[in-house]
């Protein structure tokens, strides 16, 4: 196996400035379907409270914020599938519900508009990479997707990462420094012939700029496939 090309994208803007509102946390696949646990975390990063009178959530759910709703600075809210449960499985009173519709677990959109109906915060979740695995319990929970760091942009899946549900708290994966994001992942020809150069190609973006980029790869035999 040849590796021709590992392609390095650069991006200035790849993070940005503290938005207004932003959702934090998706819990989409709970693991015992029998339990309505889902939920929709958004977060308020700023350095005010805000009025949520008018906004909604829409996509995969939809729900229309009551007019009395607000959210303080520096808060999490959760709007949940079945607020009842959310109070009795994470004992975290005060999420807003139910919504309508479903969250879908091979992948789904979820907006948050403002008053005027513009997006404020998307989240356009997949099943696969580059978004993290959920489904599987880990320690006798569920995973959620977590936004790394609330000033990272929400529709890129090397964002997020999987973990506990902290519903009404700050993730449990939060940090500072998120690695570069790495996606559009491809490899030419789809299926090499022997001794054939294969070209593989990756774009690859950091709000700091991406010097370099290595690749690692393993060769597998026809029919010797590896598990996890």
């Amino acid at each position: 196996l040849a590796v021709g090309l590992l392609s390095a994208g650069q991006s200035a803007l790849a993070q940005l400035d503290v938005p207004s509102l932003v959702i934090n946390e998706i819990h989409y696949d709970e693991s015992d379907k029998t339990v309505t646990a889902e939920f929709i975390e958004i977060h308020n990063p700023t350095e005010a409270a805000i009025s949520l009178e008018g906004w909604e959530i829409s996509g995969g759910v939809d729900f229309l914020f009551p007019s009395a709703a607000s959210i303080e600075s520096g808060a999490y809210l959760i709007i949940a599938q079945d607020p009842a449960t959310i109070a009795s499985k994470f004992s975290r009173s005060g999420a807003l519900g139910p919504w309508s519709g479903r969250l879908r677990n091979s992948g789904e959109t979820v907006n948050l508009r403002d008053p005027d109906g513009a997006v404020v915060s998307q989240v356009d979740y997949r099943l696969g990479f580059p978004w993290p695995t959920v489904g599987d319990p880990v320690a006798g929970e569920s995973p959620s997707i977590q936004l790394i760091n609330p000033t990272l942009e929400t529709d890129l899946g090397g964002s997020w990462r999987s973990g506990q549900p902290t519903p009404g708290v700050r993730n449990v994966v939060y940090s500072t420094e998120a690695p570069p994001q790495t996606r559009q992942v491809s490899h030419s020809p789809q299926q090499p012939g022997y001794n054939e150069p294969v070209v593989i190609t990756a774009l690859v973006t950091d709000p700091d700029g991406v010097a370099s980029v290595s690749l690692s790869y393993q060769p597998v035999r026809p029919g010797a496939y590896f598990g996890r």
